[in-house]
C-alpha cells in the first residue's frame, strides 16, 4: 500500500471522530452503513436491531395510530353509541323473553323490541272515526277481490252490508256509534250495523256481505252467548255447520286461535266463503273499531282481501309478543308460532 493511501485512511478516520464528538449525531432510525465494530464512538455506533424497531413502533403509535383511533373516534361517535345501545338491548331482549319462556330467537328480540310494552296484554279501544271524506270513484266490477268474489259480485245489490257482533257488551255499546252507512262511489255504498243476538247473528250469515263475530272460540267449542240471554250456542262442528244457512261472502270470526280451530272445518263445508281467522290469542273485542276501519276503507278504495288483512297485521308486535306468551306458557305449544295475527 502507498503511502498515499495509508494518510487519506488515517485522514478519514479522524474527521468521523470529530463528527462524532462535535457534530450532529445521525437519527436512530437511520442506523450508518458502516458495520459495527469499526473503532468509531458510541455516538456512531448503530442502533441493535430491536432497539431500532422499537423507537419505530414508538413513533408510529405517537404520531400515526394513536391519533388515527381518536379522530375515527371523534367521526364515528354517533354510530358507535348507537350500535352499543342496541347490543345492549337485544341482550336486555333475549333475557326477558327467556324469564317469560319464550325462544330468544331474532324474531322474538326484533318482536319485544317493535313492541309497544305499554299495551302489551292491555285492552286499549280505539273508536276514532272510520271511513273516507270526500268523493270517491266506484271500484270497477271486474276488479277481483278476492279467489272467489269480484267487486260486482261485493255491491251485485249495490251495497255491501256487514254485520257486526261483539261478546263484550261494554265494547258493542261503543260499536254502535261506528255503525251506519259509508259512500262508495256513485250508486254504490256500505252499511255497518250491530247484531245484538243469536237470531242477528244467523241473519247477518244468511243474507249479509260480510258478517263479523268478535268473541271467544271457546278451546274450539264455537260461539256462545252470554248466560244471561238464554241462547242456544253455535257449535262450529261439523253437525251444526251442515245445517246453517251461509249465503254471505265473508265471514270473520275473530277470536282466540280461530284459524288454528276452524278454518279446516269452515272450508269443508263453505269453501266459496273467503274465512278470516286470528292465529293467537288476543283481545279480538276491543280491535273491532280498527278491523271495521281497515275493512270500510279498504273497500272504499277498490283493495282486495290480501291488501286488506295485510292493513290488519300492521303494527302488531305487542300482540303477536303477548300470543307467543300464551302459546307457550298456557297451551304448552312451543313451536311452529305464526308470524301474522290475522289469517285469510
Amino acid at each position: 500500500m502507498r503511502l498515499t493511501d495509508i494518510n487519506l485512511r488515517f485522514a478519514f478516520i479522524e474527521v468521523e471522530r470529530n463528527l462524532g464528538q462535535n457534530g450532529p449525531k445521525p437519527p436512530g432510525c437511520f442506523p450508518s452503513v458502516r458495520p459495527p465494530g469499526n473503532g468509531l464512538p458510541p455516538s456512531l455506533t448503530p442502533p441493535a436491531p430491536f432497539s431500532y424497531h422499537r423507537t419505530c413502533m414508538r413513533r408510529f403509535l405517537l404520531f400515526g395510530f394513536l391519533p388515527g383511533v381518536a379522530l375515527a373516534a371523534l367521526l364515528f361517535r354517533g354510530p358507535i353509541e348507537a350500535g352499543m345501545e342496541r347490543a345492549v338491548a337485544r341482550r336486555s331482549a333475549r333475557q326477558a323473553l327467556a324469564s317469560w319462556g319464550l325462544e330468544p330467537s331474532r324474531d322474538n328480540v326484533d318482536l319485544y323490541l317493535a313492541a309497544d310494552h305499554s299495551r302489551l296484554g292491555a285492552w286499549i279501544f280505539d273508536d276514532d272515526p272510520i271511513g273516507i271524506d270526500g268523493p270517491l270513484e266506484a271500484t270497477p266490477d271486474d276488479v277481483r277481490f278476492s279467489e272467489n268474489w269480484t267487486y260486482g259480485d261485493l255491491f251485485a245489490r249495490g251495497w255491501v252490508t256487514i254485520g257486526i257482533f261483539d261478546a263484550d257488551r261494554a265494547v258493542a255499546e261503543r260499536l254502535d256509534r261506528l255503525a251506519g252507512d259509508y259512500p262508495a262511489g256513485p250508486g254504490r255504498g256500505i252499511a255497518v250495523r250491530r247484531l245484538r243476538s243469536r237470531e242477528d247473528l244467523l241473519r247477518s250469515l244468511a243474507n249479509d256481505t260480510a258478517t263479523f263475530y268478535f268473541g271467544h272460540a271457546n278451546l274450539g267449542q264455537g260461539i256462545r252467548f252470554d248466560p244471561q240471554d238464554l241462547e242456544k250456542p253455535i257449535p262450529m262442528d261439523d253437525g251444526t255447520l251442515a245445517d246453517l244457512a251461509v249465503n254471505c261472502k265473508v265471514f270473520g270470526y275473530f277470536g282466540c286461535r280461530t284459524d288454528r280451530y276452524f278454518r279446516d272445518v269452515w272450508k269443508r263445508h263453505f269453501p266459496q266463503v273467503d274465512f278470516i281467522a286470528t292465529t293467537y290469542v288476543c283481545h279480538t273485542t276491543v280491535l273491532a273499531p280498527e278491523i271495521l276501519k281497515q275493512w270500510v276503507e279498504g273497500l272504499q278504495r277498490g283493495r282486495d282481501l290480501g291488501q286488506i288483512v295485510a292493513a290488519l297485521n300492521r303494527n302488531k308486535a305487542d300482540v303477536l309478543l303477548f300470543g307467543r306468551m300464551e302459546e307457550v306458557g298456557k297451551y304448552r305449544n312451543a313451536a311452529g308460532h305464526a308470524d301474522q295475527l290475522f289469517t285469510y
